[in-house]
């Protein structure tokens, strides 16, 4: 891998608004849409980037372009990547083939009609199906990003993975606790303070092994200003450490460019869902 992406770290932001509960069939029927508080968090979570002068990539659910189109655009106009993460935060790999295939173009015309062009996507659970990659590649899409331990080239498209214990979910969301006993950790979350020490250890340890960290944050857990000085801290311990944060999709064309071409990357079977 090429030196300036040994040491990338790549922040990102998963979910927005009510798109998964409404998914699911959990949002009250009589709760309007397009008052989340995780549009208040978006905005506080992109004066503090602006701050760090670091670029993020935010994974939507495509059903935001409908509800929340201007945010989407403000996050772009803004200097950050918007990704796609589904339609509704489907539980991507258990799609049959002809309900992955719709999803992604139905996600794709969304936010392309917003004027945006996702180049990447991240599925929900974490994992993929046999075809995602051929799939997003047809799309134009450059990049995905499942679970998995070693970024690579497959079908033509880059894979930048992410680990759970760089997700700031796998220590404080309930749902992750058997995740989280299966990495031999408490069941019980543990203090926001503690997340970025354990996050700061993945990051370094990736760049002396050669690969590059990507962090995944939630807007509905970082309302807790506990959990926003401990993102705020791994990105200080991290640009302390030397190690540049960039978007996905400049990550994605570096390892796409890398010259011998990359291996199949590593990914993993561990999910939530």
């Amino acid at each position: 891998m090429s030196a300036t992406a040994r040491r990338a770290l790549c922040l990102s932001f998963d979910n927005l608004g009510e798109a998964a509960e409404v998914g699911a069939g959990t949002w009250p029927s009589d709760a309007p849409l397009g008052e989340h508080f995780t549009v208040g968090v978006v905005h506080r979570l992109l004066d503090l980037l602006d701050g760090r002068r670091v670029r993020a990539t935010f994974f939507v659910e495509a059903f935001n372009a409908g509800v929340y189109p201007d945010l989407l655009r403000e996050i772009a106009q803004r200097g950050h990547e918007v990704a796609c993460h589904a339609w509704q935060h489907e539980h991507w790999s258990a799609l049959d083939p002809r309900a992955e295939r719709a999803l992604l173009e139905r996600c794709t015309r969304a936010l392309r009609a917003l004027g945006l062009a996702p180049a990447g996507f991240r599925p929900p659970g974490g994992l993929v199906t046999p075809d995602t990659a051929r799939r997003l590649a047809d799309q134009g899409y450059r990049y995905h990003s499942p679970v998995g331990s070693r970024a690579g080239v497959s079908d033509g498209v880059a894979v930048i993975p992410f680990a759970w214990p760089t997700v700031d979910a796998f220590y404080r969301a309930p749902a992750l606790a058997g995740l989280r006993e299966r990495f031999g950790l408490p069941a019980d979350p543990p203090p926001a303070g503690e997340l970025r020490a354990r996050m700061g250890a993945v990051v370094r340890a990736d760049a002396a092994r050669g690969e590059p960290t990507t962090l995944v944050f939630h807007p509905m857990l970082l309302d807790d200003p506990a959990a926003l000085v401990a993102l705020d801290g791994v990105l200080a311990d991290a640009r302390a450490a030397g190690i540049e944060c960039v978007a996905m999709r400049d990550l994605a064309d570096r390892l796409l460019a890398t010259d011998p071409p990359l291996a199949a990357p590593v990914l993993d079977g561990a999910t939530w869902a």
